[in-house]
């Protein structure tokens, strides 16, 4: 007699065809699950990317001109007489003067440098490792109150 026609071997066939799908079914389903959260993150950043592209190119299409005399600080009123001499400064509460950069003393460079930004001269304009250093500063303060 074979083995199938037997309740013991019936039994054995049954044990195997569950353990069959068991390996089957734990490898399979968790892969493809683990994909289709990837994909769908994937899918999410570069919807994302896309919107705020669009989204930032809207807005510069939208905005108007700069005007580089509405963006200077008020400065006072200069008189000058006949001979183009300084007669007067009309104060408008501050007493502001406009200066290029190159006109600045090397000294003040150096110090407001020195106060804000050390490795100004190093890095390409923003300073990734104090960024990331703010950041973990921030988690941890999230982390422990």
């Amino acid at each position: 007699m074979s083995d199938q026609n037997t309740r013991q071997g019936r039994r054995q066939a049954r044990m195997q065809e569950s353990s069959n799908k068991k390996k089957k079914s734990n490898g399979k389903p968790k892969r493809g699950l683990v994909k289709k959260i990837f994909m769908t993150l994937v899918v999410l950043a570069a919807v994302g990317i896309i919107a705020g592209g669009v989204t930032a190119g809207v807005i510069i299409a939208g905005a108007p001109d700069l005007d580089e005399e509405k963006l200077m600080l008020a400065q006072p009123i200069s008189i000058y007489d006949q001979d183009d001499e300084l007669v007067s400064l009309l104060d408008t509460g501050e007493r502001r003067i406009n200066a290029s950069y190159d006109e600045l003393p090397e000294n003040l460079k150096d110090a407001i440098i020195s106060v804000e930004d050390m490795r100004f001269y190093d890095h390409f304009g923003i300073d990734l490792r104090r960024l990331a250093w703010c950041c973990s500063c921030k988690y941890h303060r999230r982390l422990w109150g």
